[in-house]
């Protein structure tokens, strides 16, 4: 009879963790200075316990093969490993602190550059001293007085996110589980690396331990789980055993006051399953907790954990001792393949990323998606197959018997035959046998990949393999045909024993009593040993079953089926997805799936099609735009005497530039800054607050201008009738995805992706020139008529002016002689050579420009007179005061300019004298504007000021703001009005003398009228009459706006070509200073001459 069982083969996965650190594959790249002058690389640092800190920082890995070191060995000397005494230790991680490429950094640790990851990690002082207290008590008793050791990184390969290798504490101590390397040159032939050498970094470094001058301790929980049976089939519900042993947990410590390290006492073991979502305790008895499991599939993974605590440890009380560790193991049920499939979508192009798309990328540019995942998924289910062999077996001997009687010799054989049969005719010689047969096998091969994200075209996108892609070489035979299984032995079915006589005297002697056991070791002998062979599957060259007959009934148990190779980067691999320009910005999820298809030569399974979910990153789409525009501050041309720095200064009447470039800044993002961000951005809008010419087109204020798609710069002029004021300009940039809110905005750039306006306000000043000062007359009659009238009997102009320069207020050049420039001195007369400098007491006449808000009733001009003597050879000069004699009320005074009595001395003008020869357009449209008859605004006697305070107000003011194409609906007396003429005269008195500046004039005179002949007055030379020359707002002279000359920014003397020196006639240089008008001899005046001529 053939008894036969089957028992389900079982494998256990225990899931372990792996904490990233140190260098990563590809070499050095240092990225600044970190902590304690930590640059790229490992540093290793002893803290007071003699516990070891390694630090690391480096590039955070992007490569999917990568080297790591997850513990050291901890050698007596810097010999190799095997020629010295060492240990193997884990490192347990502290920290790992990364700085993503997303331009926030991280709080605390500035010096982490973008890009680079900082991971510290710990030796463990107390395991230290254990294992060598434990294995090398000499060597601990070094350690313990201060010694050096000497560490070899203890290093593992990570491809994929699979770990090679381990480390694990079985027996008493720390050893390798998987692939480790544990040299140098394992490591560096373990895979092409791009700078092999780096690697030799982690070996043989040299670390000296203090002496121990603390208390060391460490608790250290281990747990193993196992599942009873450990596979489940697919489509089947069942219940498990499951053994939780943490026997192997410890608890260890020593005091200062102690030889060597010593064991605590565990006293609480505590145990957990996650079931159903909650952890659930189970009962334990010696550490070991065993328990059942219902309602698990092929699908479930049981959570395990153990808590374990030392009240020993926790009675010491040292903060630097733990009394308390947990350890969590999964159990996966089922030996399904499984997939780790991960898809990467980023920025075009792959290897060279343009924008890395966790921080952002914007809409117009493309992905690409590339999916790692198994190159297939294998199901499988075995079968242990056992049973009995039964095999009948006769053994047989023949007893011949001898005896005597009556003296002769009688012989007698007998047979005596055992049968190895039971009652049932069933052999009784039985034969073990156990092989495995495949109880399900599901081979699955890519068929497509699907990846959706909010951002793709349609929302998805479907991949299918490459050309390159390939299924595994499988091999397999399956057959549960016993017979295909199993050899029966060739035996004899009848064994004959050597016979043996039995003499028995004078008597026939008798046949022995013989049982089946005394002659089993016969039978059993005659029948050998059942071959069998399991059914076959093997795997790209690797055997999970193996077919071969093993002649010792006991076929070997499957092997675990392979990690299935990932695929090559090429295979599932997509690029130029465009994002749509519509698409709006957020932080759009990702899911995945990959497709994986039944194939032919799968045995038994019960699913045609695996569909396996994908790791897939987020990508957030953030269109950036950039609105940082700038204004030229017309700074040179800004003649405000207290100018605003933090405004740009726009002059009325000039051009300027507004630049709205498009280059990325703010968005501190990869593939952000430094980029042109032109063709993500829809509109750059521009808006003055008040009238403008953009390239001479006229924008009435408030009128959005649109930049031009191409055009970065533009012109602005700003017209003379705009209010001098503070004013902001809006400028915004708006992306090509905005949904059309103008709520979502920000300032300069939309550093937020849920903003998509960037906006920024200009702050500008707009103001006033003064410009265009000219000599129009000097009244020394008939000398200068030729010079200023057309003939000497009319008062009519001719034309030629003295003005500052050769140089109009722009910096044009204006086209008069340099004849024509100030000052006038001897030189400066047409057809005279030895005229120039003129008498005292003989007047000129000037005007100049204003543009601004100087129409109001009593806005006016300030010109503040100074005065240099100069020899006539132009040494000597300085600057001097002047005293004039006057009567005053009917009695003779000596008066200085500038004093109070000569500031309440006014003069008075009539603007419309004949030879000031204002132009009767000016005279009409003023006084037109002012609501007078031009006869009283012509004829109205003005006031002048002094000799020392020049006044220029209404009266000798008029409008002359240029009319002619004005834009529609623009107001044409505000235009008339926004461009002032001024006009003045002045003269020095004939009884004018000089003395140097502060001399006490009074302390020398007495009460005396000078004569001109005392001593202290400076003469044969010549009197300079500089002026200084001043807008006034509402007469508010202790706040003056604009300045000629004497201002920071712009010296309009200087921008109209003033010559700082001047020749005269006889060829005599004069220094000269901006302001400088005039020429008047000291000895020389009006009074003194022949007669009178010209208008005075």
């Amino acid at each position: 009879m053939k008894k036969v069982f089957y028992t389900i083969a079982f494998t256990l996965m225990l899931f372990l963790f792996y904490s990233e650190v140190v260098v990563y594959a590809g070499g050095s790249d240092p990225g600044g200075g970190l902590i304690d002058k930590l640059v790229t690389g490992e540093k290793i640092k002893v803290e007071l316990d003699g516990s070891i800190i390694v630090t690391n920082y480096d590039r955070i890995a992007t490569s999917t093969t990568r080297y790591g070191t997850i513990g050291y060995t901890v050698k007596r000397s810097d010999a190799a490993i095997g020629k010295t005494d060492s240990f193997m230790l884990p490192l347990t991680a502290v920290t790992t602190i990364k700085n993503e490429n997303d331009g926030i950094g991280i709080p605390g640790y500035p010096e982490i550059a973008e890009g680079y990851m900082l991971s510290i990690d710990k030796i463990e002082s107390g395991k230290l001293y254990e294992q060598a207290d434990r294995y090398y008590s000499e060597w601990a008793e070094e350690l313990y007085e201060g010694s050096k050791v000497y560490l070899d990184g203890v290093m593992v390969v990570k491809e994929n996110n699979r770990i090679s290798g381990s480390i694990e504490f079985s027996g008493g101590k720390y050893v390798k589980s998987g692939k480790v390397y544990l040299t140098f040159e394992e490591i560096r032939d373990a895979r092409a690396w791009r700078d092999k050498n780096v690697l030799i970094t982690h070996f043989n470094k040299e670390v000296h331990l203090p002496p121990l001058t603390t208390d060391i301790g460490f608790i250290d929980a281990e747990l193993t789980a196992t599942a009873n049976p450990g596979i489940v089939q697919q489509g089947v519900t069942t219940s498990v055993q499951v053994t939780l042993d943490s026997s192997e947990s410890r608890a260890r410590y020593k005091t200062l006051d102690m030889p060597a390290m010593k064991d605590a006492e565990i006293t609480s073991r505590r145990f957990w399953v996650l079931s159903d979502g909650v952890y659930k305790e189970v009962a334990q008895e010696g550490g070991i907790a065993i328990f059942n499991v219902d309602n698990v599939t092929s699908q479930t993974v049981l959570t395990c954990r153990v808590r374990v605590y030392s009240k020993e440890l926790a009675d010491l009380g040292l903060e630097n001792i733990p009394y308390l560790d947990e350890e969590t193991k999964l159990i996966y049920l089922g030996q399904q393949g499984t997939s780790n499939a991960q898809c990467n979508l980023g920025a075009d192009q792959r290897g060279s990323e343009k924008f890395n798309v966790l921080q952002g990328i914007p809409t117009t540019e493309s992905l690409y998606a590339n999916i790692t995942t198994e190159e297939y998924l294998l199901d499988l289910s075995t079968a242990r197959v056992a049973g009995t062999r039964n095999y009948a077996v006769s053994v047989t001997r023949n007893y011949n018997l001898q005896w005597q009687e009556n003296g002769v010799t009688r012989t007698s054989i007998v047979p005596v035959t055992l049968n190895y049969v039971d009652e049932n005719g069933n052999g009784e010689i039985e034969r073990n046998y156990v092989y495995h047969v495949i109880d399900a096998m599901g081979l699955y091969g890519i068929d497509r990949v699907e990846i959706k994200n909010g951002c793709l075209p349609g929302g998805s996108v479907t991949i299918k393999p490459s050309n390159g892609y390939k299924l595994p070489a499988i091999e397999v035979l399956s057959n549960k045909n016993l017979d295909n299984h199993i050899k029966d032995p060739e035996y004899k079915k009848v064994v004959t024993l050597e016979p043996i006589t039995i003499k028995g005297g004078d008597s026939k002697p008798s046949v022995p009593r013989v049982t089946k056991a005394e002659w089993r070791e016969y039978a059993e002998a005659a029948v050998g040993k059942v071959q069998v062979r399991n059914d076959k599957l093997i795997i790209d060259g690797y055997t999970v079953l193996d077919d071969r007959w093993d002649e010792n009934g006991n076929s070997p148990d499957p092997n675990e089926i392979p990690k299935a190779d990932m695929v090559g980067n090429d295979i599932l691999f997509k690029s130029g997805i465009q994002i749509d320009a519509k698409t709006l910005n957020g932080d759009y999820g990702s899911t995945g799936l990959v497709y994986y298809t039944l194939q032919p030569n799968s045995i038994n399974a019960t699913q045609n099609q695996r569909v396996e979910g994908i790791r897939v990153n987020n990508v957030i789409v953030h269109t950036p735009v950039v609105c940082d525009p700038t204004i030229t501050s017309d700074t040179t041309y800004n003649q405000e005497i207290k100018p605003d720095s933090t405004r740009a200064a726009m002059i009325l009447g000039r051009t300027t530039q507004l630049n709205f470039p498009t280059i990325g800044k703010y968005i501190n993002k990869k593939g952000y800054t430094g980029a042109d961000l032109r063709k993500y951005t829809q509109e750059r809008i521009v808006k003055f607050p008040f009238d403008v010419y953009i390239n001479k087109e006229f924008y009435k204020a408030g009128t959005e201008y649109h930049m031009p798609m191409g055009v970065d710069t533009i012109d602005v002029t700003v017209p003379t009738w705009v209010d001098e004021n503070n004013y902001e300009v809006e400028c915004r940039a708006i992306a090509i995805n905005s949904p059309g809110n103008a709520n979502l905005r920000q300032d300069l750039a939309n550093i937020s992706y849920t903003n998509y306006i960037a906006e920024k306000k200009i702050p500008v000043r707009v103001i006033g020139r003064i410009y265009g000062f000219k000599l129009t007359d000097i009244n020394d009659y008939p000398d200068w008529a030729g010079v200023f009238r057309t003939d000497a009997n009319t008062s009519k102009h001719s034309g030629n002016y003295y003005w500052v320069g050769g140089i109009d207020q722009d910096g044009q050049v204006r086209g008069n002689k340099e004849q024509f420039t100030l000052p006038v001195l001897n030189g400066s007369h047409t057809t005279k050579t030895n005229l120039g400098v003129i008498k005292k007491g003989y007047k000129f006449k000037y005007d100049f420009t204003t543009i601004g808000n100087y129409f109001n009733d009593k806005d006016c001009v300030r010109i503040k007179p100074t005065f240099y003597y100069v020899k006539k050879d132009g040494t000597g000069k300085q600057e001097v005061d002047l005293w004039y004699t006057e009567k005053v009320n009917g009695i003779n005074k000596v008066i200085k300019v500038g004093s109070n009595t000569d500031i309440n001395n006014i003069r008075n003008i009539v603007l419309g004298e004949p030879y000031r020869n204002v132009p009767d357009v000016e005279l009409n449209d003023t006084s037109r504007i002012l609501g007078i008859t031009k006869n009283e605004f012509t004829n109205q006697k003005a006031k002048l000021g002094s000799f020392g305070d020049i006044i220029l107000t209404k009266p000798l003011r008029t409008f002359i703001g240029n009319t002619s194409n004005i834009p529609a609906g623009v107001d044409a007396d505000r235009v008339k009005k926004s461009v002032q003429k001024w006009y003045g005269e002045y003269w020095i008195p004939d009884n004018t003398f000089a003395c140097p500046k502060g001399y006490n004039v009074g302390n020398a005179i007495g009460t005396s009228i000078p004569n001109g002949k005392e001593g202290f007055w400076l003469k044969d030379g010549y009197i300079i009459v500089n002026f200084e020359i001043e807008t006034l707002k509402n007469a508010d002279i202790e706040n003056p706006q604009l300045s000629y000359w004497n201002n920071p920014n712009s010296n309009m003397w200087k921008i109209e070509g003033f010559k700082y020196t001047k020749n005269d006639s006889s060829g005599k240089q004069f220094t000269l200073k901006d302001g400088d008008i005039i020429f008047y001899y000291t000895d020389k005046k009006s009074l003194d001459d022949y007669s009178s001529g010209g208008t005075n």
